[in-house]
């Protein structure tokens, strides 16, 4: 139940949940992600980041700054954002994917990642950047794809998914991932690979 998930991370009703997910590395783009969501026209929109945060500085002074401010962030409480920095339990990844609208990535680069399939699986739709095979492991599934680093391109595409969120939301309705399911099922992809390999 999402609003039983949302009160154990005292996130507020009637809000669009955007959720980045996963170690929060700097390949993550979290000031990306900050600049994409400080642009959205969407009015009840909510940032969740939830993940431990890793800082690959060997530089004391910037690890002594990320430790204090990562702190700050976790302790004050605000109307449109939260920090969850700490290792996510597996038994806790289903609550927080419940609690959310949409997944969002902000990666400039890479190949392909598992939070798309993830969200695919928890009914989440996502918005990500047009790189590697983002945009094909997301074939049969809601996604918005936008340039990568391109703070407005990335803000259209996020508010046009805000607003497919809301459409659905006032249905009382939930997107349907069971095609998503059936064309990504592992027994599918086991029987692909042995194919391969028996040719």
């Amino acid at each position: 139940d999402q609003s039983q998930a949302r009160r154990q991370y005292n996130i507020p009703a009637g809000k669009i949940v955007i959720l980045n997910f996963g170690k929060q590395r700097p390949y993550k783009n979290e000031q990306f992600i900050k600049a994409v969501f400080n642009s959205l026209n969407c009015t009840s929109k909510y940032l969740l980041i939830a993940g431990r945060f890793e800082n690959s500085s060997g530089n004391s002074v910037s690890r002594l700054y990320f430790r204090a401010r990562n702190r700050f962030r976790k302790q004050v409480k605000h109307f449109r954002q939260q920090y969850i920095y700490r290792q996510i339990p597996t038994e806790e990844v289903p609550r927080i994917l419940c609690s959310s609208d949409i997944v969002f990535l902000g990666q400039q680069h890479g190949l392909n990642s598992g939070l798309l399939s993830l969200a695919a699986t928890y009914s989440k739709p996502v918005v990500c950047p047009d790189i590697g095979c983002f945009h094909a492991s997301l074939s049969d599934w809601h996604h918005e794809t936008y340039s990568a680093g391109n703070i407005a391109a990335a803000a259209k595409a996020l508010d046009r998914m805000c607003s497919q969120v809301i459409d659905i939301k006032k249905e009382s309705a939930s997107f349907n991932n069971s095609l998503w399911l059936t064309r990504h099922s592992w027994d599918r992809h086991v029987g692909n690979i042995l194919t391969e390999c028996l040719r």
